[in-house]
């Protein structure tokens, strides 16, 4: 069941699923996943008409500091691996070195694709126009693998798995 909390931030709530609202307008944000590290964020209008800033907040964190409290200098961990699962259930708050080191340990090493997968995600790529970091993350989530983006980014352009890119495009 969804329900929703107060933030530390004016007009805004967050649920317990990882989704934020502008209480102000009523709207949902529409987050954005970030190029540098992959976690969801969502930008928020902070202050009065004179003083206006906008902030830019991983949702995660946001989660985990209105569900669970602020926990310096601990880090918020996906208990799943799953830097997109913001549900609140799934966020813990942990040291910095247990945190690294329980990403090492879930780290999965890249297996190659079937050619069915290889085409499934051409067909993601072009249907949906996703970005390469957007894909990425399809990918790792569809396939439960840990593909960087450049690895799929070569995938796409042919760059690597030449046979299945020369069968799809001929």
């Amino acid at each position: 069941m969804e329900f929703w909390k107060k933030t530390k931030y004016e007009n805004y709530e967050v649920s317990n699923t990882g989704k934020v609202l502008n209480t102000k307008t009523g709207k949902i944000l529409e987050g954005s996943i970030g190029k540098s590290n992959g976690y969801w964020r969502v930008s928020l209008s902070i202050g009065d008409a004179g003083s206006k800033y906008t902030k830019t907040i991983e949702i995660h964190r946001l989660v985990a500091e209105t569900f669970h409290g602020v926990q310096s200098p601990l880090v918020v961990d996906h208990i799943d691996g799953n830097k997109l699962n913001n549900n609140e259930s799934n966020l813990q708050w942990i040291s910095q070195a247990n945190n690294l080191a329980k990403a090492k340990k879930r780290t999965k090493k890249e297996r190659m694709f079937s050619f069915d997968e290889y085409e499934s995600i051409h067909v993601e790529f072009l249907s949906n126009k996703q970005t390469i970091t957007s894909l990425t993350h399809w990918v790792n989530n569809e396939f439960n693998m840990n593909h960087s983006r450049p690895n799929i980014g070569k995938m796409i352009r042919g760059d690597t798995y030449k046979i299945f890119y020369n069968k799809l495009n001929k």
